[in-house]
């Protein structure tokens, strides 16, 4: 295993993690809870439908993620970042004239897709791993330059 295979390791670490927090299991009981919780704290208007949504899980029929509201990302949001990474890595491992301008290219997309989920995505510990293989990817690919001018 090369090191820009760990690299893709502890970037999958990250993405999974960050998968994890918003994939829903049901579970009618603690939804119930849940639902009852959004019902208390919601405006009289959308007190309906989560009525209507509590109903669907006594009666065990299908209903929506009451936990969705919670989370400012999505599945789609999480996949933009992997992508992003992915074709990072495969960039600095092919070769790139400027392994540095890359970086702070995919840095501040990465902050940008953070912060359209209005910052829930990615905190300290998260954004501390993905810079590490980012930089971690600079510095193979400076490597590599270095060793090929040799």
């Amino acid at each position: 295993m090369n090191t820009f295979d760990k690299l893709r390791e502890k970037k999958q670490t990250v993405i999974d993690d960050i998968r994890a927090s918003i994939r829903y299991t049901p579970n009618r009981e603690t939804d119930l809870l849940a639902f009852m919780c959004l019902y208390i704290k919601s405006d009289t208007e959308q007190r309906v439908e989560i009525l209507t949504h509590v109903r669907q899980c006594m009666d065990g029929e299908p209903y929506p993620n009451p936990y969705q509201e919670e989370f400012g990302y999505t599945e789609a949001d999480v996949d933009s970042i992997d992508r992003l990474l992915e074709e990072y890595l495969d960039r600095l491992q092919s070769g790139v004239e400027n392994p540095r301008e890359e970086s702070e290219t995919v840095s501040e997309r990465i902050s940008q897709i953070n912060e359209a989920c209005s910052g829930s995505m990615l905190d300290d510990w998260r954004y501390e791993r993905l810079h590490g293989v980012i930089n971690g990817a600079v510095e193979l690919a400076e490597a590599r330059c270095l060793t090929s001018r040799n």
